[in-house]
């Protein structure tokens, strides 16, 4: 029984993040608002590992990011992705920028394991997240598993909120 309304508690938190999405008209995304729900919710009374009480432990993750990986891939058209290569090339230099320089300035402020922990969830969002953490897991370097899921909520804070600005805007502008 537990687990139901462990399942339940996280699934509340996805509906009101979606709820406020969905009443913002998506200037609010609604991961962002699950996240600070989470984030409150952890500070005061949701036990630590209420995911896996819900079951979304690793055998879930074990299954659910190679779907995920799939369903992407499926998504991006080839032909498409051949008309916007400025867009691309645009995308892959923000990338390769963003980890270079993640790569000087953190290695100056903290060690190797923590600079390389964080940069697939600045770079690549919810499914690096995952991947490193599993990574990270897998290399029985435990003591960094907290830093993608801290750094993906961190750059979601600035992020979401300027991207879906920014989508609007562009939106108004065509």
């Amino acid at each position: 029984m537990e687990y139901l309304i462990a399942f339940l508690i996280v699934m509340v938190f996805i509906f009101i993040g979606e709820w406020v999405s969905t009443f913002s008209k998506a200037y609010i995304p609604s991961i962002f608002i699950s996240a600070i729900l989470f984030i409150i919710g952890f500070w005061t009374f949701l036990p630590e590992d209420i995911a896996v009480q819900a079951s979304f432990g690793d055998e879930f993750i074990a299954i659910i990011v190679p779907v995920l990986l799939v369903h992407l891939g499926t998504m991006m058209d080839i032909r498409q992705l051949v008309d916007q290569w400025r867009a691309v090339a645009i995308a892959l230099t923000g990338a390769l920028g963003a980890s270079i320089l993640t790569m000087i300035i953190g290695t100056i402020l903290f060690d190797w394991h923590t600079v390389a922990a964080t940069i697939p969830p600045l770079i690549g969002g919810v499914v690096s997240t995952a991947l490193m953490t599993e990574g990270l897991q897998t290399e029985g370097l435990t003591m960094y598993l907290a830093l993608p899921v801290a750094m993906y909520i961190l750059q979601s804070f600035v992020g979401y909120p300027l991207t879906s600005l920014m989508l609007k805007k562009k939106d108004n502008v065509c």
